[in-house]
């Protein structure tokens, strides 16, 4: 396993993960950037996510505030489950593999 695969991989440790493969890759590597990039947006669609439900469980009532921690854990699962999609692409075919809710983003995201 290179080092730009292994950066790749270590890119999809959720939220903070991101970290590695941006700042200890080389400059020139795109593999390993395209992963970093992908991981960013991840991360902060979860933290998004965890914010907005903290939010509004203050001002919803106690069933509506349980039914919303339902579709938190629900994003959450999706998001560990296209992580590790990507991570056994990373692995297995050396693949630069897009989740289907980045591709929206990623070419507007400046990194």
């Amino acid at each position: 396993m290179n080092k730009s695969v292994l950066l790749s991989v270590i890119g999809y440790i959720p939220v903070a993960g991101w970290f590695f493969p941006l700042y200890l890759s080389d400059e020139h590597d795109g593999f390993a950037r395209f992963h970093a990039k992908q991981s960013v947006i991840v991360s902060g669609y979860l933290l998004g996510s965890i914010l907005l439900y903290l939010l509004l469980s203050l001002m919803l009532p106690p069933g509506l505030s349980t039914l919303l921690l339902i579709v938190l854990i629900a994003n959450i699962c999706a998001v560990l489950y296209y992580s590790g999609v990507a991570v056994h692409r990373i692995i297995t075919k050396n693949e630069k593999y897009m989740m289907p809710f980045v591709d929206r983003v990623f070419d507007r995201f400046p990194l």
